[in-house]
């Protein structure tokens, strides 16, 4: 079974993405407030959140038109790319919740977090640019101030 490619990016930026920004809003607003301030995964996940975010928006701006059609990929490949995000996303929510349940010190967590992003987050990357290669395509937007004639 072969899946269109742009589908496939298309279902995992919309993941990735609103995870990432629901997870950013819980860490500033709610759970670092709520405990000491020593602890860094708001920190370590804000700039993480801002480059996916960028990334994922530039490639649908880049590849409005591929949508409707163009590369396929095999259901393999989507099975693969879940393999990695899944694990990769609920780890960096079950972090914070274990500490919030008093199972990891400030240093366990912060700890588990860096190394979470580091080691699991490099695989991650690996597939996240695959599925969000860009076509090179982006097409500058006019100035404001250019007249019109």
């Amino acid at each position: 079974m072969m899946i269109n490619r742009a589908k496939v990016s298309l279902f995992w930026g919309f993941i990735i993405l609103i995870f990432h920004i629901c997870l950013s809003a819980y860490l500033w607003l709610v759970f670092s407030p709520a405990f000491d301030s020593s602890i860094a995964i708001a920190e370590i996940s804000t700039p993480l959140t801002v480059t996916y975010a960028v990334t994922i928006v530039k490639y649908f701006i880049d590849n409005q038109a591929s949508v409707a059609g163009g590369q396929m990929v095999s259901i393999a490949y989507f099975a693969f790319t879940a393999i990695i995000i899944v694990p990769f996303l609920f780890g960096l929510a079950f972090l914070p919740y274990h500490y919030s349940q008093g199972e990891l010190s400030i240093d366990a967590l912060n700890r588990s977090y860096v190394f979470l992003e580091a080691s699991i987050g490099a695989l991650f990357i690996l597939v996240f640019n695959d599925l969000f290669k860009s076509s090179g395509t982006t097409k500058p937007y006019p100035s404001p101030h250019t007249k019109k004639r």
